[in-house]
């Protein structure tokens, strides 16, 4: 495992030691050369991740290592290289709040330009890598889903990806919770037919309406393909919350419709991710609910529900979806 100090190096090794892997670290770039030098080991040892770090005075040594480190691969089949990174910025801000000094930092180089000879030794390294992990804005738990993946071990989560469907009115601001944001403005408002406006998205008047636009079944396709990419994509990565929010002025007419066109699409939504079914349960939140007219009538074509609280998805992945007033 090759990276610069503050690299997420500790948190990896600590993500294979679950595995069973026998961790050695720190050692120096000589150290893990006389380590790979030695005879191979009998093949019911355990598994090893070997960390090293740069020392001064490995300086000398990094320059032809990576050469002589693929012809140890070539040697050792199941030698692999992991290389983890991270932007400069970070790396200064995990060793200023850890508290640590710099292994390369001395009194003409500070922790910064300690970083940058850092990266720079170590830069060739990626020319050998196997795999790699940018550790950024990277959390433990992604850090732990990461290297499963790499050792190709399914993790057997249950906990579904809860996703709640948003309509709000710009007008009242941005949701701040809203991880996708969608703005409908564009969209003719129902509010300036003056037979309309006391309805809302939720009833068919304002389906009928807005379904004889071109652009209305066109905008939701395409938001239909993006989740069906998203979805799994995002359960993948160990994300359990997801907040799509639909906007027009008001919050009242085609962000509404919007909203719940899209929470009936995810109501009949089931996915296959590499043979399994990814668990979802969707909510459906008309954030300015309380602000739409008392009197808003209901005919019987209405789309209305009535309120109640999210159901998950079951065993075949099939969503239901109610709408949760604030």
């Amino acid at each position: 495992m090759i990276g610069s100090q503050a690299s997420g190096g500790s948190t990896a090794v600590g993500c294979f030691a679950a595995y069973g892997f026998v961790p050695i670290q720190p050692v120096s770039f000589r150290q893990l050369q006389r380590i790979l030098s030695q005879q191979p080991l009998p093949p019911d040892t355990s598994p090893t991740v070997i960390r090293p770090v740069v020392f001064p005075g490995d300086q000398d040594l990094l320059a032809s290592l990576p050469t002589w480190l693929e012809a140890a691969k070539a040697q050792r089949p199941g030698l692999k290289v992991l290389w983890l990174e991270a932007k400069p910025a970070i790396l200064c801000g995990r060793m200023l709040e850890a508290q640590r000094r710099h292994l390369l930092e001395s009194e003409i180089a500070g922790l910064a330009e300690a970083i940058r000879q850092e990266q720079a030794l170590l830069a060739p390294f990626r020319s050998v890598k196997d795999y790699a992990i940018e550790t950024s804005g990277l959390t433990p738990t992604e850090m732990q889903a990461k290297v499963a993946r790499i050792l190709g071990i399914a993790l057997d989560r249950q906990e579904p990806l809860q996703i709640y469907v948003t309509s709000f009115g710009f007008k009242r601001g941005l949701p701040a919770d809203a991880d996708l944001v969608a703005d409908v403005r564009f969209l003719t408002n129902p509010f300036y037919e003056e037979s309309l406006r006391p309805f809302t998205g939720k009833d068919a008047p304002i389906a009928e309406y807005l379904n004889q636009f071109s652009e209305t079944q066109a905008f939701l396709s395409q938001w239909q393909s993006l989740l069906q990419l998203l979805i799994p994509a995002y359960f993948r990565e160990g994300k359990t919350r997801l907040t799509v929010a639909f906007g027009c002025t008001g919050g009242q007419h085609r962000s509404v419709y919007m909203a719940e066109s899209i929470a009936g699409f995810l109501r009949h939504y089931a996915t296959a991710q590499q043979g399994s079914l990814v668990p979802i349960n969707v909510c459906v939140v008309h954030r300015e609910a309380q602000h739409w007219p008392a009197n808003s009538p209901a005919p019987a074509t209405s789309l209305r529900q009535p309120a109640a609280s999210c159901s998950a998805a079951n065993a075949a992945g099939n969503v239901s979806s109610q709408e949760v007033r604030p």
